[in-house]
């Protein structure tokens, strides 16, 4: 009987592989080597054994979730839990307990046509209930980007929306990890409630909506609309814009591949009557062990409308953690803003913060946790998040672990009736 509790620490990384499986010899996986002479190696015959796998996952571990190993579809991210591995002598292996996504990356890939990484929110969840191939998965993921709201809106209106806004692309991720159902959504987070209604208005189904968000992720831009009667979209410039998106993303994948330590993308917009033309470099990375992150998006956009004038892009995004935690961070940003040649406004926006974040159970944990923030380490209270955890024995934390595992198995047998 081999009885592991394990907590993740810096440097832990682990991948699940979810396109497909293979065998591993279990009865070679373990050696004892003799310190005296260590060059004889004894082998150790496993069969019988019963191995429980008990880990505390915290945020210094970096959780991946392959889909596709060959096309790069992928899930990244870092988050906190606790999960229940088992085999026993049969070999049978099981899983129990929940994951709880902080932050994140999801590469979505359609063959060779799009590739977008989509960026993981807050309180995503993945559950277990015993099999490991029947987990759930709650998880929501946005794709950004910036168009014009101009082909959608009705012919009266579309003119006040010639200028570029946000777009978020939000697809949501349920059910089965392995098999997950999808559900899209478009959400426009700094436009007026007008162009909200109208989106809402015109996306009337499930099939529309389909349409317009792999409109957006390969186009980048919105199909005309009902209301809109006259259409702006020719053949040529949509060709034009596939053609370029498809470049584009061939391009970011051979750039993301030269290097482990930076995200690297290319994006080329053809511009038309509409929007203007654009080409931008992003890079991103992260240093100091992870406490500086800088994102960065450098180029140059060129009206094509008005005066011809060119505007360039420099978005320049960074944050630093100022303790270990990762709960206290400065943040500092310089974004763009878009050209409007009947408004005068600056042409960059920029700002700077500072941000305390902290979980907690009561109101007595959190003033325990921030009590700890004016004094000494040493004087620090140690038990803020499990105040009784000290008066426990080993065998009284065991027999707790063992009931909420049974209380899963039960839970998991109530949902399949």
């Amino acid at each position: 009987e081999i009885v592991v509790n394990a907590k993740s620490e810096k440097g832990t990384n682990i991948t699940l592989p979810l396109y497909g499986s293979q065998e591993v010899e279990l009865q070679d996986f373990i050696t004892f080597v003799n310190q005296d002479t260590v060059q004889e190696e004894y082998k150790v015959n496993l069969e019988g054994i019963n191995l429980n796998l008990s880990m505390d996952i915290t945020e210094d571990a970096k959780i991946q979730l392959v889909f596709d190993d060959v096309v790069g579809d992928a899930m990244k991210g870092i988050g906190v839990g606790h999960i229940d591995m088992y085999i026993d002598q049969y070999y049978d292996f099981y899983m129990f307990g929940n994951y709880e996504i902080s932050e994140g990356s999801y590469l979505f890939t359609l063959k060779d046509l799009i590739n977008k990484k989509f960026k993981v929110k807050k309180g995503g969840t993945i559950n277990w209930y015993g099999d490991p191939y029947e987990a759930d998965i709650d998880i929501t993921a946005i794709y950004g980007l910036k168009t014009s709201l101009y082909d959608i809106m009705p012919d009266n209106q579309r003119e006040a929306y010639r200028q570029k806004t946000d777009v978020e692309c939000e697809m949501r991720l349920t059910e089965n990890l392995f098999n997950p159902i999808l559900n899209f959504d478009i959400k426009l987070p700094r436009s007026d409630e007008n162009a909200r209604s109208i989106l809402r208005n015109s996306i009337s189904s499930e099939a529309e909506m389909n349409k317009q968000v792999f409109s957006l992720l390969l186009l980048n831009k919105f199909l005309p609309s009902e209301y809109n009667t006259t259409g702006t979209s020719s053949g040529g410039n949509a060709l034009g814009n596939t053609t370029s998106e498809m470049l584009s993303n061939q391009l970011s994948n051979m750039l993301s591949k030269f290097s482990d330590d930076f995200d690297i993308g290319f994006n080329y917009q053809p511009g038309d009557e509409v929007s203007s033309q654009e080409m931008a470099l992003a890079l991103s990375t992260q240093l100091f062990d992870d406490r500086l992150t800088i994102t960065t998006n450098l180029g140059v956009s060129h009206q094509n409308a008005g005066d011809n004038s060119n505007s360039l892009i420099g978005d320049v995004d960074v944050e630093y953690k100022l303790n270990e935690e990762g709960n206290t961070r400065v943040h500092a940003f310089n974004r763009s803003n878009e050209y409007d040649i009947t408004q005068q406004e600056a042409t960059y926006t920029q700002g700077v913060g500072v941000f305390y974040q902290e979980s907690f159970s009561n109101l007595s944990e959190l003033m325990c946790k921030l009590k700890n923030l004016f004094i000494r380490k040493d004087k620090e209270c140690a038990n803020c998040n499990e105040a009784c955890s000290e008066f426990l024995t080993e065998e009284e934390k065991a027999t707790c672990k063992k009931e909420k595992r049974e209380a899963m198995v039960r839970c998991r047998e109530e949902r399949k009736k």
